[in-house]
């Protein structure tokens, strides 16, 4: 049988198809992947770098406060 030229077999377009559903659904894996490290990061930097001088700023001088006046600190200041 001849092929006409610039058609395709049915199942090569099949092929295709499948193989540009897998690279879109490989993008978007690799997309959400790169968030997940950048959210990853961001919540160490924010564990290792804000939480301690949040501490020292926030709870140190209310717990300094508490040990020598024996006053618990307010809701307020702990939220």
């Amino acid at each position: 049988m001849h092929r006409q030229s610039g058609s395709e077999p049915a199942s090569d377009v099949y092929v295709m198809d499948r193989l540009s559903i897998q690279n879109d659904q490989h993008d978007e894996l690799l997309i959400l992947s790169v968030i997940n490290t950048w959210f990853a990061a961001f919540q160490l930097w924010d564990f290792l770098v804000c939480c301690p001088e949040e501490i020292r700023r926030l709870y140190v001088p209310e717990a300094r406060r508490f040990w020598k006046r024996r006053i618990p600190p307010s809701l307020g200041t702990i939220l």
